[in-house]
């Protein structure tokens, strides 16, 4: 299977089938405004070695797990997307069965004590969460976002594993999470798990994170992947995460697979709308968070430009407003004169 990651232009979105009827969604990959050098090319899936030694044809679905399958790159996208779908299905039905027979169970004993009829604690109408799916989720967004974070060469086939994600048909019985409508094809939960990523960068050190103090931010913003001490390599590599982390998002926002606008704006209010001794910069330096504004300026600058006179949602202050964008493209200059254009910022004037 040929995963590309090519310059596609608005004007000429990829398409991708919905197999469920009626005109096929389209996305965008990468906005035409992408700067050539961050347009790596996965020739095939076989290029990425995959860090699994398994295949299908050896294992069967109900004894993997939803990270096997994501990192399984043998498999195209879209037999990936398959798969998973398979794989939920399964993991619900193994889970209400399991719930089908703790509530005979009780039935049971309730008929020995004779208390049948009575209101038992959390009997109601309210619709229930579906069993076995917020796990299934949880586990299968908090592999996709691990391997965005991992590598850049990931990211088109996540991108397009998403893509085949949306375009699954509907389950014939609705399910539930947290007391709301689910399902796969709406990448339901995906936002909550990336909202808990957003926190912070996290700094792994020997196998544990590591508390993040005002005297080691600084190491947060810079790049010291040849250096010998142990401390610094983890601080390095949290910062690449970070980067890679609000980069894949940007794009997967870009291609119109999820709405990100929430998540851009949060970033780009933490890095332009503080001074610099501000308190916010105590544990996540001001360079970082510039660094991270711009990963979402030049992926989903467009996006993010668009939605200045975004209807209702966007009027005022707390949007994307005019006058926002303008102190926004203010700050960026102001930066630009103070840093230099190793501060990341230049390319930002594509998007003015």
């Amino acid at each position: 299977h040929i995963l590309r990651s090519t310059h596609i232009t608005r004007s000429t979105p990829t398409t991708r089938s919905t197999r469920t009827g009626g005109p096929p969604k389209r996305y965008t990959y990468l906005a035409s405004d992408t700067p050539p050098r961050s347009l790596p090319t996965l020739h095939s899936s076989h290029t990425l070695r995959s860090p699994l030694n398994m295949s299908f044809s050896d294992t069967r679905l109900k004894d993997t797990s939803p990270q096997e399958l994501v990192r399984d790159l043998s498999l195209s996208a879209i037999g990936t997307a398959a798969r998973l779908r398979e794989l939920c299905v399964l993991r619900v039905e193994e889970a209400s069965k399991g719930t089908t027979e703790e509530v005979s169970k009780e039935a049971r004993e309730e008929v020995s004590k004779g208390t049948t009829g009575e209101a038992t604690e959390g009997s109601s109408d309210t619709p229930t969460n579906t069993p076995g799916l917020e796990d299934f989720l949880t586990s299968l967004w908090t592999e996709v976002l691990a391997m965005a974070q991992e590598d850049e060469a990931y990211h088109a086939r996540l991108l397009e594993l998403l893509a085949e994600l949306k375009a699954q048909s509907n389950e014939s019985t609705p399910w539930r999470v947290w007391g709301s409508p689910a399902a796969l094809n709406e990448l339901s939960l995906f936002g909550a798990q990336v909202r808990d990523l957003l926190n912070a960068p996290k700094v792994i050190l020997d196998g544990k994170p590591a508390r993040i103090t005002a005297a080691d931010a600084p190491l947060l913003a810079s790049d010291h992947a040849d250096a010998s001490a142990p401390r610094t390599r983890a601080f390095t590599a949290a910062r690449r995460r970070w980067l890679l982390l609000h980069r894949f998002l940007a794009r997967t926002w870009a291609a119109g697979l999820w709405p990100c606008a929430d998540f851009a704006l949060w970033t780009m209010r933490d890095a332009l709308e503080y001074p610099a001794g501000h308190a916010t910069y105590s544990k996540t330096p001001r360079a970082l968070c510039v660094e991270a504004a711009a990963e979402w300026a030049v992926y989903a600058g467009a996006a993010m430009h668009g939605c200045r006179e975004g209807g209702e949602r966007w009027k005022g202050v707390d949007g994307y407003d005019a006058g926002r964008w303008r102190l926004w493209k203010e700050t960026c200059g102001a930066i630009a004169m103070e840093e230099g254009p190793a501060c990341g910022v230049t390319a930002w004037r594509r998007h003015d």
